[in-house]
């Protein structure tokens, strides 16, 4: 008899968690609020004698990423560096030191310079 009772109180105990909680991972799911959080990461990009301090940040929109990208603090890059961004492996193009992007599985950026060419991608 305890065994029913118990049993009995799971039972019911366990249907009123579902009844109270579906309602919320219902909405949840409806409103995009299982997308993972904004990441952030920040790097020296060197050229020359010289860099820049790059953030950069990403999330995902539950088929690709969403992010901005900006410069941090002062640079002593040398005249004539620009950046350059590469968006879901194309061609290279010239970006300016901050922005955003949408819709895109990977964006890249790297420091060149018009006479020592271009550094690394990170």
């Amino acid at each position: 008899m305890v065994y029913s009772i118990g049993k009995a109180a799971t039972t019911a105990a366990v249907a009123m968690v579902l009844a109270t909680t579906a309602p919320a991972l219902t909405a949840a799911a409806e409103s995009g609020a299982d997308a993972k959080p904004s990441a952030k990461a920040c790097t020296n990009l060197y050229m020359g004698s010289g860099h820049v301090h790059l953030c950069k940040t990403w999330s995902w929109d539950g088929n690709d990423y969403d992010g901005r990208w900006w410069n941090e603090g002062p640079s002593d890059l040398p005249g004539g560096s620009y950046l350059q961004r590469r968006e879901d492996g194309g061609r290279p193009i010239d970006s300016p030191w901050r922005g955003s992007y949408q819709d895109r599985d990977e964006v890249v950026f790297r420091v060149c310079n018009d006479l020592l060419g271009c550094g690394g991608w990170w």
